[in-house]
């Protein structure tokens, strides 16, 4: 299941199964710790990935990322 949802200053996508669920310490691995250094270069703190188990199984990936235009 994918959800997108945008308000006037961010994106937010939610992407989420349900399948067996996180390991322990899945969410704070090297791969995602890159992955999250990556968001704070480009958007200076301004975007967010979280990895969480959800209830009943299966795990929930949300990215949220400013919105920004381009320039001429």
């Amino acid at each position: 299941r994918v959800v997108e949802s945008s308000g006037e200053e961010r994106l937010e996508v939610e992407i989420a199964d349900d399948g067996a669920g996180l390991r322990e310490g899945t969410s704070h691995g090297p791969g995602l710790a890159n992955v999250r250094a990556q968001l704070d270069a480009r958007y200076h703190g301004r975007a967010a990935l979280s990895l969480e188990a959800r209830d009943g199984g299966g795990c929930v990936a949300t990215l949220a990322v400013p919105l920004e235009t381009a320039l001429p």
